[in-house]
């Protein structure tokens, strides 16, 4: 068995040699050992941190990876002892870079990621004129407005909408402002109900009685029906009558919607204007343009809508006998006499009916 030394204490001698032991030194408070003194292997847990000299542990006498960062005191990692661009994205904990840790101007467009900002974070009145490029805002950018209706300037110079009108009203405008007011004078219809450049013509023919005393001869008759639209509108017929005439005589023209002959108009014209009857031959060209007006809101005849044919013709009071032909050619014909010194083609006689707002 090896031989053992037990004493209380052992002390360093300047000079000395340097002891060496297989199992523990303990040192009295207040002695210490000369640097490198000691050597060979402590056992575990034999030095504790109380007999660690302040300051022995330095950078030189620590491993890698040898403290981690439970060793770390509360604070101990400030800025001075962060290396530069030693802190990732990946490090930062979620929601703990807000405004205060930003600088100004610290966000720039190029760190903008699409679609980041959305219109609940743009204050209102933040979007000016300056900000929206010409032509920026179409149709489909606009606020939706009522079927119908107009945008308009008002009279502070913003924009306004117009409520719809009614049915068949027009936009005026009083020079400063626009408005809906009742159409003026608005045609409504107008058709061309008889038209012909065929000559016909019709001998003794006996007059066709339109009402109480008054005859025409059917055979000079022209016209057409026309569809009225509203009740209270009104008509105006127009056209030209061409006929040749010969000595039976006509002494008025009559215009009259079928089935209406008692309120039928008398609007003139004789054959005696023409002088005829001083001619020896008594023919001639009776030719006649015309124009009638018939007032919806006062002529019951003309009130009501639907189809309503109307008719003007040559008329005299009395029965008569007629030879005459309509659409005549004044250089050759049966009756009128031939006028060699005209043009030698058929006339057009011809009639048009208009309808009128009220």
């Amino acid at each position: 068995m090896p031989a053992k030394l037990k004493v209380d204490q052992i002390e360093s001698v300047d000079g000395s040699a340097n002891i060496t032991v297989n199992n523990s030194v303990t040192m009295a408070s207040g002695k210490t050992l000369p640097a490198a003194s000691l050597t060979g292997t402590l056992p575990a847990n034999s030095v504790d941190s109380d007999a660690y000299v302040d300051g022995s542990i330095d950078l030189a006498h620590m491993s890698a990876n040898s403290i981690d960062s439970d060793q770390y005191v509360d604070g101990s990692i400030d800025l001075a002892h962060m290396s530069v661009n030693s802190i990732d994205s990946d490090q930062y904990v979620d929601g703990s870079i807000d405004a205060v840790h930003l600088t100004d101007s610290a966000v720039t467009e190029t760190k903008l990621a699409p679609s980041a900002v959305v219109t609940a974070k743009i204050n209102d009145d933040a979007v000016t004129t300056a900000k929206i490029n010409a032509n920026a805002v179409g149709l489909t950018e606009l606020a939706g407005i009522a079927r119908g209706k107009i945008i308009y300037g008002d009279s502070g110079g913003d924009p306004a909408v117009l409520t719809v009108g009614s049915a068949d009203q027009v936009l005026t405008s009083d020079g400063t402002d626009i408005s809906w007011a009742a159409a003026g004078g608005k045609i409504i219809g107008m058709k061309k109900v008889y038209w012909s450049q065929t000559n016909s013509s019709f001998t003794s023919q006996s007059g066709t009685q339109l009402s109480s005393n008054t005859y025409y001869p059917v055979g000079a008759r022209i016209g057409g029906a026309y569809t009225k639209v509203k009740s209270d509108s009104h008509i105006l017929v127009q056209g030209r009558i061409c006929l040749g005439h010969s000595g039976t005589n006509l002494h008025g023209m009559v215009c009259w919607r079928s089935g209406k002959e008692g309120y039928y108009r008398n609007i003139g014209i004789d054959a005696r204007n023409f002088n005829w009857y001083s001619h020896g031959s008594q023919n001639g060209a009776y030719m006649h343009v015309f124009s009638h007006w018939f007032d919806g809101a006062t002529a019951n005849d003309v009130q009501g809508t639907g189809s309503m044919t109307f008719y003007v013709a040559p008329a005299v009071s009395g029965t008569r006998t007629h030879s005459h032909e309509l659409n005549f050619n004044p250089y050759n014909n049966t009756y009128g006499g031939d006028q060699g010194d005209t043009p030698n083609k058929t006339t057009v006689s011809e009639m048009i009916v208009t309808e009128f707002e009220a």
